[in-house]
């Protein structure tokens, strides 16, 4: 599903070159979920935009279902991110003046689906969750797991045949974090694709693999 060989990403600063990434090779099947552990400023998160298509590499190549996407102009990109990728993000981004309903159904809007596909697909979502009842609740009315959960329903919503999650559990206390890593591991279950950032080693090895960066190198540390 994932392949990436060479990868590299560089900034320019002041005349010099500083690499946040350097010759990164990793490769994720269909259907798997993997950890990536580090310490703050070891490029996990530039590693994860990349991936999820926020960003673009300096060089090296990234395949995403045999899609070429270094050299897939910015519009295409963008669309591509749309259809096949979904984000889970530690402070959860969802708007606030929004309801869960009307949160959870942006990226179906955004695609111009149909307002009765819309309406059975994010009551769906609801049920699958947990959160029957929560509809017609602003954010700030939830509590931070519930949260998390809309943003999750958001990120499946589109069925994107990747979930990128970056510190899911960040925002979280240990029992609604541990709440959440079921639901993660519940939705690889069923067949998604999952790449997960944290800095929990122990919320790690609930993953099939367990990658480390540090100093901008990506390391395996366990295979299923």
């Amino acid at each position: 599903m994932i392949r990436i060989e060479n990868l590299n990403k560089v900034y320019r600063l002041g005349g010099e070159e500083l690499y946040a990434l350097r010759d990164i090779h990793f490769t994720l099947e269909q259907g798997s979920f993997a950890a990536i552990v580090g310490p703050s400023g070891s490029g996990k998160s530039t590693f994860m935009n990349i991936v999820g298509c926020l960003d673009r590499a300096t060089s090296g190549s990234y395949y995403l279902h045999h899609q070429d996407l270094i050299r897939l102009p910015d519009k295409k990109l963008s669309q591509f991110r749309n259809r096949s990728i979904g984000f889970v993000f530690q402070q959860f981004y969802l708007l606030h003046r929004l309801t869960a309903y009307e949160n959870m159904e942006l990226p179906l809007l955004y695609r111009g689906t149909s307002v009765k596909e819309r309406r059975s697909k994010v009551l769906e979502m609801f049920a699958l969750l947990g959160l029957e009842g929560k509809e017609k609740f602003y954010p700030k009315q939830l509590s931070g797991g519930q949260q998390q959960r809309v943003a999750i329903g958001r990120a499946l919503i589109g069925e994107p045949t990747l979930l990128l999650a970056d510190e899911p559990t960040g925002a979280l206390d240990s029992k609604t974090g541990q709440d959440v890593m079921a639901l993660l591991k519940k939705i690889h279950h069923e067949g998604h694709t999952v790449m997960m950032i944290t800095h929990d080693h122990k919320l790690a090895q609930e993953a099939e693999y367990i990658y480390e960066m540090k100093d901008g190198k990506l390391t395996e540390l366990k295979r299923r």
